[in-house]
Order: C-alpha cells, then sequence, then structure tokens
C-alpha cells in the first residue's frame, strides 16, 4: 500500500510562509524559532529530552512546539523544518505519536533495540521507562499523547474493576487505517481541535472529562498485555445500581463524570455500568448526562440574565464544543440554542416595557 502524506490545511503550519499560519495548541506555546539552540534548550527544558541533533551550516531551520496539560495527561503539537533527531530519556508516562505530515523514526530501548515508522497511517508508542530517538524527515509535524501510567492504571482499574498486577506493555506500533487506529487518531485530533479553537477558556468538568475521554481511547484502542481484561464480557449489573447512576448525574450534572465515580457509586467495574446501561436503557450513563445537561442548558436559555450567551451556556452544562452543542440542541428541542435566548430576551423585554 503506496502512503501518502496528508497535510490537515485547517491547522498545520506552513514551512513556506516561515510557519506564520496558525498550528495546532498555539494558546500553549513552547518554542517558535529560527535558532536550533533555542530549539534545543526547550527540548531539554521543557520537554524532558536528552539530545539535539540539527544538520550544520542548514540554512532555512525553524522549530515550534506547542504544549497542553490535563492533570495527568499531556498533548504536544511540533514541527521542524529540517530533518533533526531528538534523544528522549524514560518517562513515567506512555507517549503514543500521530504523524500529521511527513515522515519519522523512533528506535526504542536499550537491551531490545526496535526502530518503528511514525508516518499519517502508522503511529508510534513509546512505553513508560523506555528510552527513545526519534529521527524526524524534513517538513515533519506531529502530536503526541503523553499520559501518566499512574492514571492509566487508575482509569484501567475502574474500568474493569480489578487492579493490574502488571505494568502497561502497549503494542509499539498502531495502523492507523484500522477502525481501532482511526478512533484514536480523531480522539486525538478533536482534542487538539478543542483547545486549538478554545484555549484556556473551558471549565474544570469540562477538562477532567477530556483527559479521560483520551485515556479510556488509548487503553481501549491499542494493543496491550492486559487489553483481554477489558476486551471479556463484564459480569451484570444490577437495576438498583442503574437507578443510583441516574441519580448521581441528575445530582451532580455540572461536575465531571468519571468512570471512577461510577464505579465506586455502584461498586463494580465502569464496564459492568455500561453494559447495563445499554440492556435496559438503550443509551450509556454518558449518553444520559448528555441529556440531562441539555436539560438545564435549555432552562438557563429560558431564563436568561443580562450576560447569558449560548456559548457561556455550553461551556457551564460541560459542552466543550460550541458547534457541537448546537447540532445536540437542535436534534433535542426542534431549534437552534440561539433562537431559544432570543426569543427568551425578547419575552423579557417585553414584560419589562
Amino acid at each position: 500500500m503506496q502512503r501518502t502524506n496528508h497535510v490537515h490545511t485547517k491547522s498545520c503550519v506552513s514551512f513556506g510562509s516561515r510557519m506564520t499560519q496558525s498550528s495546532y495548541l498555539d494558546a500553549f506555546p513552547v518554542v517558535r524559532t529560527t535558532d536550533p539552540e533555542e530549539m534545543r534548550s526547550a527540548l531539554l527544558e521543557r520537554y524532558g529530552a536528552r539530545d539535539f541533533d540539527y544538520p550544520s551550516g542548514v540554512d532555512g531551520f525553524f522549530g515550534c512546539g506547542n504544549h497542553l496539560q490535563l492533570g495527568g495527561l499531556g498533548l504536544s503539537f511540533c514541527a521542524y523544518s529540517t530533518a533533526v533527531e531528538v534523544q528522549f530519556d524514560e518517562f513515567d508516562a506512555v507517549r503514543q505519536q500521530f504523524c500529521l505530515q511527513g515522515n519519522a523514526h523512533s528506535t526504542t530501548g536499550s537491551r531490545m533495540v526496535r526502530t518503528f515508522d511514525v508516518a499519517p497511517d502508522r503511529s508510534c508508542v513509546i512505553n513508560a521507562h523506555q528510552d527513545a530517538t526519534v529521527k524526524f524527515g524534513a517538513g515533519y509535524q506531529q502530536l503526541v499523547l503523553k499520559i501518566d501510567e499512574k492514571l492509566l492504571m487508575q482509569k484501567f482499574t475502574a474500568l474493569a474493576g480489578q487492579t493490574p498486577r502488571t505494568p502497561f506493555v502497549f503494542d509499539e506500533a498502531l495502523d492507523l487505517e484500522t477502525p481501532d487506529g482511526q478512533n484514536l487518531k480523531q480522539t486525538v485530533l478533536m482534542l487538539a481541535g478543542l483547545f486549538s479553537a478554545a484555549g484556556r477558556t473551558m471549565s474544570s468538568m469540562i477538562l477532567a472529562e477530556l483527559e479521560q475521554t483520551a485515556t479510556v481511547a488509548l487503553l481501549s484502542c491499542n494493543g496491550h498485555n492486559l487489553r483481554h481484561f477489558l476486551e471479556a464480557a463484564p459480569p451484570d449489573a444490577a437495576p438498583w445500581q442503574v437507578r443510583s447512576i441516574e441519580d448521581y448525574i441528575e445530582t451532580h450534572w455540572n461536575t465531571a463524570i468519571t468512570v471512577e465515580n461510577l464505579a465506586q457509586i455502584a461498586n463494580t467495574s465502569a464496564r459492568s455500568i455500561f453494559k447495563a446501561f445499554r440492556k435496559s436503557r438503550g443509551y450509556s450513563p454518558m449518553a444520559f448526562a448528555k441529556k440531562v445537561r441539555l436539560r438545564r442548558a435549555r432552562a438557563m436559555l429560558l431564563e436568561p440574565e443580562a450576560h447569558t450567551s449560548v456559548v457561556g451556556v455550553a461551556f457551564a452544562c460541560g459542552f466543550g464544543n460550541p458547534g457541537h452543542f448546537a447540532r445536540d440542541y437542535r436534534l433535542a428541542f426542534g431549534e437552534v440554542p440561539s433562537a431559544t435566548l432570543k426569543r427568551a430576551k425578547g419575552h423579557s423585554v417585553r414584560q419589562g416595557s
């Protein structure tokens, strides 16, 4: 199969214009430079690199890096105009590379050395406690998802209902053209796109749920030594456990709904809860939470204050993407949220006159 370089035209930088166009995560800048030594300093001080090599005497070097940190989850964007090599020490985290343009090669391990291609159709995972050397080709751009080992263990325990007895060992290559690969890459692109658009304006509730979405996706879509626990049929949950979760969500609609919360309330694994919801309700706990939050959003829009806005209501009710919120709202209530707000404010003006 022939590989082609794909450019995400909406958000990727342009080397021809010295990267004057926007890139992913611009609200979280780390470095943007024509000086290779400045790039070296940023990589060593901010990204945990051990060394940085670049061709001597090369003209037109340009590199940039942005980084977002959400608790135990990090998301980075980087781009290089010329071929470079970066050496990384071990981390207490799993790192996964998603190529947006160009090609790279990642070499992992010190005892058993293995090299993997990183391209638009192939991702590379660097396991926790594993060093790596990445050789980037000219014009390369990527997103890197980095999740702390502790956070992975925490989410896995809530999902599976048991604490793993061995550390995670992930398959080091993922075909992004498989359904799992496509799902994971789209999740990472969605996350990067949201923060590229919204910057630092999201609530802590949205941030916690986005952190969870990416962590669960990494666990569910990649091959690893513990995946069979997530694929085995979970035990059934009782009807009272479903009702307890619904009551909890109704009461805590404006806080993050996490798999840890669900597992603790129902005293069973989150996977058992999801199975019970599908069987008895036909939807997931998260879909139920969306319905509750949409009702809350409609109530806010029907009784607005002077400063009420559609975007503000969307963020307050746990929707990180106002466009997706408008679509879901229209499907639920037959009109866009701006129409509800306009009518409600017009009614208030008439009553006050």
